[in-house]
């Protein structure tokens, strides 16, 4: 599987890059664009059924990382409502045959 990022591939054979000699870290907002993005969303669709709600969880996930991120309290019920979201992000991954399907596969 080739993940398109920028114009670049990321996995399989050259010109795509490896995981291990691709990205070391990503900030949570990039992830909106890789995942979501045109070419790329098929890829994702099978795990993550509904972009509009993939986009928000990722977004409030990023917000909430911020406070916590910088030594500042986080509000419980913000706590608890990301618990909701993680847990639900999650359940998605984990459901889904999708990516076990395709866990091998090289383009």
């Amino acid at each position: 599987m080739c993940i398109v990022l920028n114009g670049s591939k990321i996995g399989g054979e050259l010109p795509c890059r490896t995981a291990t000699g691709g990205i070391y870290f990503i900030d949570l907002g990039d992830l909106i664009a890789i995942v979501t993005g045109g070419r790329n969303w098929p890829l994702f669709q099978g795990i993550f059924a509904d972009k509009q709600g993939f986009t928000v969880d990722i977004q409030r996930l990023n917000a909430w990382r911020r406070p916590v991120m910088h030594g500042r309290r986080i509000d419980p019920v913000q706590f608890v409502e990301l618990l909701f979201v993680v847990n639900r992000l999650m359940a998605s991954i984990r459901d889904s045959t999708h990516w076990q399907n395709h866990w091998n596969d090289e383009e």
